[in-house]
């Protein structure tokens, strides 16, 4: 409790010493009935986060086989935890479902703290519907942009591993029947390796890659891109929403990254990176929105 007076947590009640503590500001957002709570996103920086960090060097390490070839490293979170799969895969096993349950919650509460213009600084309600959100998790976008009374024409559709389009369902049930009205869910896989198999809805106007392409390599950045672009019509319209790497990024982008890293050997790019990777899956970009959040929304189309 002392170092987390230091850190400007809690008040001690009767003067130092006392031992007798109260909650102030910054510690009543831990708690979960907290209008602003933030208790998930606390928990799964310091389970996962903390834990794969402590194995970020083991994973730099240079494997080689019997044969003398490298083998690619496991990402620091499997060395902590154990297991093989991608994060994500662990996450919907029975056993470790609460863990994914509390990522969906941890995400939403981390978008609305750092991303709290967003919905203002885009113009979402000269979209045209419906609109495809390719990993939209427990859909935190959509649940900020219906508040907004321009989006409210605005029609989603969330697309999701099985096991997060549930966890989403269950939240949205809770939702007003009007704002449950404009949202659907859809299962799938936007890394399927034949681009049929992804189920991702087909020829909508527009499509929505959000918090999802720093997670993963570039060649499996390249792979979703380019399922998603199958999916697209012609003259569809995808934005990419997500933090890029700038000279001037503040501190948090830059540990947002090392987080990445060791969660799933992603990485935080730069708009020439993102750019890149989106030219090698056949699109050209449009424009690029510098807002006063920390993401940036990339407008591309079709090639």
């Amino acid at each position: 409790m002392s170092c987390l007076l230091g850190c400007g947590y809690f008040e001690e009640v009767g003067g130092f010493g006392a031992r007798e503590y109260r909650n102030n500001a910054f510690s009543d957002i831990l708690k979960r009935d907290h209008p602003s709570s933030m208790a998930d996103a606390v928990g799964f920086v310091g389970d996962e986060g903390f834990r794969a960090a402590s194995r970020l060097l083991d994973s730099a390490k240079i494997r080689k086989d019997e044969n003398g070839q490298v083998v690619k490293s496991l990402p620091a979170v499997n060395l902590a935890f154990g297991f093989q799969e991608p994060i994500f895969e662990w996450m919907s096993k029975p056993e470790e479902a609460w863990r994914g349950q509390r990522l969906g919650k941890a995400m939403q509460q981390l978008h609305r703290m750092s991303n709290g213009n967003v919905g203002i600084d885009y113009p979402w309600s000269t979209l045209t519907s419906p609109i495809i959100d390719v990993g939209g998790g427990i859909g935190s976008l959509e649940l900020a942009l219906l508040e907004d009374q321009r989006n409210i024409h605005l029609k989603f559709v969330i697309f999701d591993i099985p096991n997060t389009t549930e966890n989403a369902a269950k939240l949205w049930s809770t939702q007003s029947t009007s704002m449950l009205s404009r949202v659907s869910f859809m299962a799938g896989d936007f890394l399927a390796p034949i681009p049929s198999d992804t189920n991702i809805p087909k020829g909508q106007p527009t499509y929505v890659v959000r918090h999802v392409l720093h997670d993963w390599t570039d060649d499996e950045v390249v792979t979703i891109l380019s399922n998603v672009r199958n999916a697209m019509a012609t003259n569809s319209l995808l934005l990419i929403c997500d933090m890029l790497l700038q000279a001037n990024s503040s501190r948090f982008v830059r540990a947002t990254s090392m987080q990445l890293l060791a969660l799933n050997n992603g990485i935080t790019r730069t708009e020439g990176d993102m750019i890149h990777l989106l030219e090698k899956a056949g699109f050209s970009v449009r424009k690029v929105h510098k807002m006063r959040a920390v993401d940036s929304i990339i407008e591309a189309v079709i090639t």
